[in-house]
Parts: C-alpha cells; sequence; structure tokens
C-alpha cells in the first residue's frame, strides 16, 4: 500500500536524522530533536484538525499538569489558551493525547510517566477536571491517553517494568525502540514487539491514535461559557 510505504520512508528518513543529532552536548538541543521526531510521525498523519504542542494543561479551576512533552488536542473544541512556536497553555477540554518521550527509559522514567498520567486520570480527585460535560451516558466524556515513546532503555524485562508501576493507570502506551509497545489494559497487559523498528514505530502510532476520534467525539462543543466566571454589581 502506498500510505504504508511512504510513512515507512517517513520512519526511516527521520530516523537517520534523529541519529545524526546524537554527538550534541547540549541536552536541551537534543531534547526537542528528539521531540520533534515523535511530533513529526504523529503529523504525518493526523487530520489539519488537529493540533500538536507541547507545554502545561489545565482546567478551569486552576489545576495544572507536569510539563508535557507533547499534547495532541482537537482544534475545534477549544483552542490553547496561550501558544507561541509549538508551546503553549492549553485546556484539558481540548486535549485527547498526552505524550511524555525519552531518551532512555529507565524505571525513574516510568514512575514519572504514570506520575503524570495520574494527573489525567478522572478517578483522581486531585488531577484535571473537564469544565464541559461530555457526550456519553451520564454527562462523562474520555479523558486524555497517555503515552511514553522511549529511544533506549537498559531494563530486560520491559512489560514488567512496565506493568509492576503502573498502579491504577489501566489505559496507556508505552513505546521503547528495541523493546516495542507495552499496551495497558482493564484485564491484563500486553507486548507488542515487530519484525523491525519501523513496524513497532508504525504499530505504536496506529494504536495510539487510532481511536481519537471517538475521543474527540466524546466532547462537548465549544461552549466558552463553561470556561468564563462573572461577577454581579455590589448592590
Amino acid at each position: 500500500m502506498m500510505f504504508d510505504e511512504i510513512f515507512k520512508t517517513k520512519v526511516s528518513e527521520l530516523w537517520n536524522l534523529f541519529s545524526v543529532t546524537g554527538g550534541l552536548n547540549h541536552r536541551g538541543e537534543k531534547g526537542s530533536f528528539r521531540e520533534e521526531f515523535v511530533k513529526q510521525l504523529f503529523v504525518s498523519v493526523l487530520p489539519r484538525h488537529y493540533g500538536i504542542g507541547s507545554g502545561v494543561v489545565v482546567d478551569k479551576w486552576g489545576r495544572q499538569s507536569p510539563q508535557v512533552d507533547l499534547v495532541i488536542y482537537d482544534r475545534r473544541r477549544m483552542p490553547p489558551l496561550l501558544e507561541r512556536d509549538g508551546h503553549g497553555i492549553y485546556p484539558i477540554d481540548s486535549v485527547l493525547r498526552v505524550i511524555e518521550v525519552k531518551s532512555c527509559v529507565d524505571t525513574a522514567a516510568i514512575d514519572q510517566f504514570f506520575r503524570q498520567a495520574w494527573a489525567f486520570h478522572p478517578s483522581n480527585s486531585d488531577g484535571l477536571k473537564m469544565a464541559s460535560s461530555g457526550n456519553l451516558s451520564g454527562g462523562h466524556a474520555n479523558y486524555p491517553l497517555c503515552g511514553m515513546f522511549g529511544f533506549s532503555t537498559n531494563i530486560s524485562d520491559f512489560k514488567a517494568a512496565v506493568s509492576s508501576r503502573k498502579g491504577d493507570i489501566k489505559s496507556a502506551h508505552v513505546y521503547c525502540d528495541g523493546k516495542g509497545v507495552v499496551m495497558l489494559g482493564r484485564e491484563s497487559d500486553s507486548l507488542i514487539s515487530l519484525s523491525d523498528r519501523v513496524e513497532d514505530m508504525k504499530y505504536f502510532v496506529a494504536v495510539f491514535i487510532g481511536a481519537i476520534e471517538d475521543c474527540a467525539n466524546s466532547r462537548s462543543n465549544f461552549r466558552p461559557l463553561d470556561w468564563f466566571t462573572f461577577k454581579n454589581k455590589d448592590k
């Protein structure tokens, strides 16, 4: 299929460009290239009504997420509160996917990822909450799906390391080069490892955004009144 071949070529080109930056000593610049690599994988396949940025996710009541490497949001629901050069502040009502990008995935990185994922979990009483009721039964909506993309790891049993640290997170996707994709589920977790790096990356991208339209459709339409507060005149 032409689409498949073009995407595979894109992955190979991006990986080659990323590999050239391996000799850089500046950690900030290496991190920027790392995130841009993953961003371009998703830009290649996402419709234009989805935006991708990085920064902080907030809710109406002032709760904030940790710093997020990549945010995929729905431009139709609500725009970023502030955004410049791809960095901004994003309302959770429009955020559909959250991605953490790591050069090397160790146990500390996995723990950090799950702390971030917990901030977006609907069962977290201290986590971010949507201002508008959703389109699902009872006014519910799907909260952002969290994922992690790792370029390397020294962990031998990668699936066990991820599964043992997930806590109450029952849905997340974790990719690491050379290991494959760990998919967390409510009943059990699975590791998908295909024939090579390109196939694994293709699978991660496909499954991570596979149900993004369902997530978007679970949200309400743009309702700015839900985000504003009003004060009456003193009598």
